[in-house]
């Protein structure tokens, strides 16, 4: 399911806790992975990685 655009099989992914603390649930995360718009290497194995929301907004 994803990613469609960043390294082809995510073995592991942690999310942070402040993440769903704001609302974020698994299935937005999900979705920015299959519609990224941008992927940012962080080093020592962080991305971060910016696309839409489920609703389409940017």
């Amino acid at each position: 399911m994803y990613p469609s655009n960043l390294w082809g099989t995510i073995l592991m992914m942690r999310t942070s806790f402040s993440a769903h603390k704001q609302g974020v649930t698994d299935a937005d995360i999900a979705h920015v992975l299959d519609h990224s718009v941008r992927e940012i290497d962080l080093a020592q194995g962080r991305w971060l990685v910016l696309g839409p929301d489920r609703a389409a907004n940017t």
